[in-house]
Order: structure tokens, then C-alpha cells, then sequence
């Protein structure tokens, strides 16, 4: 791709795009170097962005600092030309106190009015929870409820009034849903253990099934999940013990690749950042997406997702294998096919192949939306790196006459 195009990227707000086809183009010296830390800051606000932690304005200047950058590269690569100084430190500083001091004017303003709204409130509900809620005046003894005629739900109390209990209501299985909470964890250690050396860092951010009606799903997810994320490194149940094993594991990868006589060079960065979000949960099935981004060496880093499904009215994991019918998968390869042919805007195999397309397959990737079936090709998985994640939705009907009898979200879609 010519430099012309990845400008034109650019200015599309592709940076993502235009990031991995310089990575094609910019290969080594002081030029690729800058290009893997451009990458790193972009895939930490990309990261930080999903996690809620950026405001919108500080996101914003981010990107188009961010963008500048690859500009400024695309122009040092194409000309030939070493990169331009940075703005003076004078002026950086500046800018930075300047806005800092928004921020905090932002954040004194927000406390102010929430202590306000509290001083209002607090009376009220003071008050309102003082007052009697029924037609009869609060009395400070307790009533003694006895049992008559074996008939749990009648009870007779003083002065023989008769109480009849409210029945408990049946839950609904299509209408429960699974509750969570959220954990985060960061971690580090230094290259051989010295400060002054590069520092491997993971970053966690994970979901963790908390509570359902039917106890045997919730431990059957909380099982399973944790098997999923965590691989070797899980501790059923137990998330803080995960991720240290986990970071424990990538820790010990690091140093081993980078110590000895035949130790790579030193990276100038090396993470792992994976983060669990819950895509779907409703109608007993659940579905949750791991987003993975990690740089571990070489020219670039990688950014993939995983979904994992579980149908938690059987407790059975749901994958793509359990979709079609063995004869019939040829017929949803073509349709695969003709789908991601109109997706890059081509219209035949070869051309397709030409963009840098593989063999196609069934992906093991997929999730629900909106009553179809997404398809997720990762990157490497049907194409090469530059052409990213794709993804194809499908309706039941699409596929309907494809599937197994017995496939395991059909009620999805009743």
C-alpha cells in the first residue's frame, strides 16, 4: 500500500488501518521503532476507551495526538527524512497545567453539586421513612403468627386474624439473567528484575459470575470461564489467585526469551492486556467476549477476540461445531464466501485470495445479536494480519436448513 493511501486512512479516522499497513511498509530503524511506540499508545486508549476510563475530550486530544504522529511518520518515511523535533518542553507543560487545572475545576464543580443534592435529599427520605405506611397506626409489639389446618400459606395471629402469606413468585428461566462483578488487575516485572531495564506489564479486567437462580449453572460458568481465560493458570472460583498465576506464567515467558546466550534483542515494551465482557445474557444462554491485545516481540503486536457460549439450560458449552449438519457444511462455506466477497467489494475467489484472503471456514468465533448469528474471522485466521477481524451476520433463515435438529439456541429465535 502506497503512502498515499495509508494518508488517506488517516483521514479517514482508520488508524488502525493505517497502523497495520505501515507496519508493511516500515520495517526497521529508528523509524519502525517509533511506529511499535505510536501502536502501544494507541492500543492503550483504544483500551482505556473501552474500559469507560477516558473522559470524551481527553480521548479526543489522545487520538489526535495519536494522529499527528502517524502523519508526521508517514511524511519522515516517505521522504526520507528524520523525524521532526518535538514541540519545546516550555510549551508542552503549559499546555498539560492547562489542562489539569480544567480537570480539577471540572471535578471540585461535580463534588460541589453532589453535596448539595445530598443535603436535599437525606430530610426528605428521613421523613418519609418516619411516617406510617398502612391505615392502621404503627404498634411496637410484635404479632405471633401460628400454623392452622397444615396450610403453610394461612396463618392465624393475636386476636385471631386470620394472615393469609403471599406465595412466592416462580422465576422465570427465560427472563433470569446472571448477575456479575467486575475486577482489575495490573501487574509488573522488570527485564532480569532491574528497574532501568524494559518492564513486562499484564493488564486484567475480568466479569465474574457472581449470582443466578440455578446455583449448578452459575458453578458449571464460574467453571468453565475461568478454564476459558485462564487456561493452566485457572484456580476455579478464585479470580485474584488466576491472575497472579496467569501473570506469573507470562512473567516467566518474558525472561526466559530475553536471558542466556541466545536471548532475543530487548523489546522496547512487552504486555498482555485481556478483558472479559458479557455480550449476551438472557434466555439461559450466556455469551462473553475476551478481547486480547499483547506485544510480545517482533514487528507488530496482537489484537484478537475470543467468544465463549454456554447454554445454561443443559451446562454445556455452545461452539460453532455444533451448528450444521456434516453435508451440509460445504453449502455454509459458500455462503461464507459470498459474503466476505461482498464485504471487501469483489467478486470472485481469486480476487478475493488477492486481498490477501486464505482458504475459507467455519469460524470457531461467533455470537448473538439482535436475533442473527455473527461470524468472527480473527486476524490470521482467514487473512493476513493487515486485513483485521471480519465479521459476517447471518439470520436464522440464512442458515436454518443447514442446522442440526438438535441445534442448542434454536429458542433464540422462535
Amino acid at each position: 500500500m502506497k503512502f498515499k493511501q495509508i494518508r488517506q486512512l488517516v483521514q479517514d479516522n482508520d488508524l488502525e488501518g493505517a497502523l497495520a499497513a505501515l507496519q508493511d511498509v516500515v520495517t526497521d530503524g529508528a523509524l519502525a521503532d517509533e511506529l511499535l511506540i505510536i501502536i502501544s499508545n494507541y492500543n492503550a486508549v483504544k483500551s482505556n476507551i473501552r474500559k469507560n476510563l477516558l473522559a470524551f475530550e481527553e480521548a479526543t486530544i489522545k487520538e489526535n495526538r495519536i494522529r499527528n504522529a502517524v502523519l508526521e511518520l508517514i511524511d519522515a518515511a516517505e521522504t526520507g527524512t528524520p523525524l521532526k523535533s518535538a514541540r519545546p518542553k516550555e510549551q508542552v507543560a503549559g499546555k498539560r497545567k492547562s489542562y489539569l487545572a480544567l480537570k480539577v475545576m471540572v471535578g471540585l464543580t461535580l463534588v460541589f453539586v453532589c453535596i448539595i443534592f445530598m443535603a436535599i435529599l437525606i430530610p426528605t427520605l428521613v421523613s418519609s421513612s418516619d411516617e406510617p405506611t398502612g391505615s392502621e397506626p404503627a404498634s411496637p409489639t410484635s404479632e405471633t403468627h401460628n400454623n392452622i389446618s397444615g396450610n403453610d400459606n394461612v396463618l392465624v395471629g393475636d386476636n385471631n386474624k386470620i394472615i393469609v402469606n403471599e406465595a412466592e413468585q416462580p422465576i422465570d428461566p427465560t427472563t433470569a439473567e446472571m448477575s456479575f462483578q467486575n475486577y482489575t488487575e495490573e501487574f509488573t516485572e522488570y527485564l532480569h528484575k532491574n528497574p532501568e531495564k524494559v518492564a513486562a506489564k499484564v493488564n486484567l479486567s475480568f466479569e465474574d459470575p457472581i449470582d443466578y437462580f440455578d446455583k449448578a449453572q452459575l458453578q458449571f460458568v464460574k467453571e468453565q470461564l475461568y478454564k476459558d481465560v485462564f487456561k493452566k493458570a485457572a484456580v476455579p472460583g478464585n479470580f485474584k489467585a488466576s491472575a497472579v498465576k496467569y501473570s506469573q506464567v507470562f512473567f516467566a515467558g518474558f525472561q526466559e526469551r530475553y536471558s542466556g546466550p541466545n536471548a532475543a534483542p530487548e523489546p522496547p515494551m512487552y504486555y498482555e492486556t485481556l478483558d472479559a465482557k458479557v455480550l449476551y445474557n438472557e434466555n439461559q444462554v450466556l455469551t462473553i467476549r475476551i478481547s486480547e491485545d499483547s506485544y510480545t516481540g517482533g514487528v507488530h503486536g496482537n489484537s484478537y477476540d475470543n467468544y465463549y457460549t454456554y447454554d445454561l439450560k443443559t451446562g454445556q458449552s455452545v461452539t460453532s461445531g455444533d451448528f450444521f449438519r456434516g453435508k451440509t457444511q460445504k453449502l455454509v462455506i459458500k455462503l461464507l464466501e459470498k459474503e466476505l466477497m461482498e464485504i471487501n467489494e469483489v467478486s470472485t475467489l481469486d480476487q478475493l485470495q488477492g486481498l490477501g484472503f486464505w482458504e475459507v471456514t467455519i469460524p470457531k468465533n461467533f455470537y448473538i445479536k439482535n436475533k442473527t448469528i455473527c461470524f468472527v474471522y480473527s486476524p490470521y485466521e482467514a487473512a493476513a494480519y493487515v486485513n483485521g477481524k471480519n465479521v459476517i451476520c447471518l439470520t436464522y433463515d440464512d442458515i436454518a436448513l443447514y442446522l442440526h435438529e438438535d441445534f442448542p439456541l434454536s429458542r433464540l429465535f422462535d
